[in-house]
């Protein structure tokens, strides 16, 4: 099983707990987004942004998911925090950036595939409420 593959399983599992879940728009709308904040502002900085609002459900979520993610791949032992341990080397730091790369985007395809938007969800409770 290639890198790939070993994310977007990974992902697909961390997500799916979410379908249903109170912030579950929020997790959405925030992965959806992730990706252009770890292009935009590098690696390092768009972890700390994350680690700044974990207090925020979806923020700490995504956090987790994606520390899970390292730590599923073995550049985590255990639980660490993932800002602290993002390597200062340029090769290694790139490498992560990447895997980063791959993981938020595998966590933003499955967010828009198994979980629903504000409005939907809005409107699924309208829908119930008749």
């Amino acid at each position: 099983m290639n890198f790939d593959h070993q994310i977007s399983a990974k992902a697909q599992e961390l997500v799916m707990k979410l379908r249903d879940q109170p912030g579950e728009a929020e997790y959405r709308s925030l992965s959806e987004s992730f990706p252009i904040l770890l292009r935009s502002a590098g690696l390092l900085q768009a972890v700390s942004f994350l680690g700044t609002k974990k207090e925020d459900a979806a923020h700490g979520k995504l956090l987790l998911h994606l520390e899970a993610q390292f730590l599923g791949l073995r550049l985590l032992k255990e639980r660490e925090l993932l800002s602290g341990k993002i390597p200062s080397k340029t090769r290694d730091y790139m490498l992560w950036t990447r895997l980063m790369d791959r993981a938020a985007y595998w966590h933003k395809r499955m967010s828009q595939a198994h979980l629903r938007t504000a409005k939907e969800i809005a409107a699924a409770s309208k829908k119930g409420a008749n």
